[in-house]
């Protein structure tokens, strides 16, 4: 899980690194590709605080971002699944971050 959260903000994964790091992902390259790409966002790192598995496929995942070594916004919770035997960044997570980005296009769902 930590894995699929620490790929989601390296600035050295490609898009369709981060897009498999996210719940269906796939679906929703474009909205990522531009979050990604979005230099506020791309300054983003995460430091994953506390995990909470809820159950078998959900877990809980308090987490703190920074940019440029220093704390941005609140801490969070977030949210990850176990899509196909994987754990990833929950879509309505990933829908939260999208603020970080300037003109990032969220996708009707969010």
């Amino acid at each position: 899980m930590r894995e699929a959260w620490n790929l989601f903000f390296s600035p050295n994964a490609s898009v369709k690194d981060k897009t498999a790091a996210v719940e269906n992902g796939a679906q929703y390259e474009l909205m990522i590709e531009v979050w990604a790409k979005a230099p506020k966002a791309a300054a983003l790192r995460v430091r994953i605080d506390d995990v909470a598995f809820t159950s078998d496929l959900d877990a809980t995942v308090r987490y703190t971002l920074f940019s440029h070594g220093r704390q941005v916004g609140p801490a969070g919770p977030g949210k990850s699944v176990r899509q196909n035997s994987t754990w990833k960044l929950s879509f309505k997570t990933v829908c939260s971050l999208t603020r970080y980005g300037k003109d990032v296009p969220q996708v009707a769902v969010c």
